[in-house]
């Protein structure tokens, strides 16, 4: 594994955000508050750069494996899906519909989270910032840092997710990024731009959009341990074959109230998506414009994340590349997913 390894030029160095070991700390210090289905503690640290960290532990709902295929039926899916501690029997009497080297990946990653009580968790990160000449890449690290930091740097997590730009005022997205993160004892890192930043061409950005926007990651760790190759017992393996596959009908195939989930995405076929532009225009007035993106996916890696406690993903979420944030889907898609035990908001200033 490489300690950095760039698909983009925007990423040239990666800052180490300071005081991260205490905010974890403190946030472990505080006790829990039960709000309907869920247990929350936050902290709000008197530092300059992180302004609340709060931690969520939902009541996980048992996933019913009837209802699901029941509910691929209902969508004229073609699928299935079995718990990944069952992986092995399964491929003793037919392979996943992937290439061999896209089935190791899938049978590595099954691999990973492992331990008896320590599962899957997300981490979502949003910050308000003034873009300067230092400042306009995101920090994929920072998630990665949190990830290290909230657990003592005793165990190995593979960190996967989405990194966004927005407009503050209009909520437009101006950049979607594809992020992997793996750290032992340090930080690697694989950014895929999906979508071109567009602060990257410094010929479109307004002083408005200079004021202020938004950033924001939505991500999910799975510990890993690299001497044991016992299946997790928490995730699950779901094959889907069909036409008109949306991240809605993906969060609705599980049918479940409170539980969030995550999982890892080898999709081919053809993916549409969108993603908002500002033109400058003769007149010198800004022009919104929807950008379609529509590509056929070779075996395609990517993530997919559902929570129904927080809005922005409660319908789903599903990013990969060559498009970033999948709307539309027809083709076969492999899932790696896994239930989320407890959920960190961070809000970064």
């Amino acid at each position: 594994m490489k300690k950095l390894n760039f698909k983009s030029n925007l990423l040239s160095t990666l800052p180490n955000i300071e005081n991260l070991d205490n905010i974890c700390k403190e946030l472990y210090l505080l006790n829990f508050q039960q709000e309907g289905n869920t247990y929350i503690r936050k902290y709000k640290p008197k530092i300059q750069n992180i302004s609340e960290i709060a931690q969520k532990i939902t009541i996980n709902e048992k996933l019913n494996l009837s209802e699901f295929k029941n509910n691929i039926n209902l969508f004229n899916f073609c699928g299935d899906i079995f718990s990944t501690a069952l992986l092995d029997t399964y491929l003793k009497y037919q392979p996943l519909p992937l290439s061999a080297q896209k089935q190791e990946l899938i049978e590595s990653a099954a691999r990973m989270n492992n331990f008896k009580l320590n599962e899957a968790e997300c981490i979502y990160i949003e910050q308000n910032v003034k873009p300067t000449n230092n400042n306009l890449c995101l920090e994929p690290n920072l998630s990665s840092q949190f990830s290290t930091e909230l657990h003592y740097n005793q165990k190995s997590r593979l960190t996967l997710g989405e990194s966004q730009i927005e407009d503050q005022y209009t909520h437009k997205a101006f950049g979607s990024a594809l992020l992997q993160i793996s750290h032992l004892s340090y930080h690697s890192i694989d950014l895929d731009l999906s979508l071109r930043m567009h602060f990257e061409n410094k010929q479109i950005i307004t002083q408005k959009l200079l004021n202020k926007v938004k950033r924001y990651q939505y991500c999910f760790t799975i510990p890993y341990r690299l001497n044991n190759t016992d299946f997790s017992q928490h995730g699950f393996i779901v094959t889907l074959k069909g036409k008109n596959i949306t991240p809605e009908k993906i969060s609705k195939l599980f049918g479940t109230k409170y539980t969030a989930y995550a999982g890892i995405t080898i999709a081919s076929g053809i993916a549409k998506g969108k993603i908002e532009t500002i033109n400058k225009t003769f007149l010198q007035k800004n022009k919104i414009k929807t950008e379609i993106s529509e590509n056929y996916l070779e075996e395609n890696i990517g993530n997919f994340i559902f929570d129904p406690g927080k809005k922005e993903l409660k319908d789903g979420h599903w990013t990969t590349e060559n498009i970033g944030r999948i709307n539309t889907f027809n083709g076969e898609l492999v899932m790696l997913v896994f239930p989320i035990l407890q959920t960190f908001n961070i809000k970064h200033k």
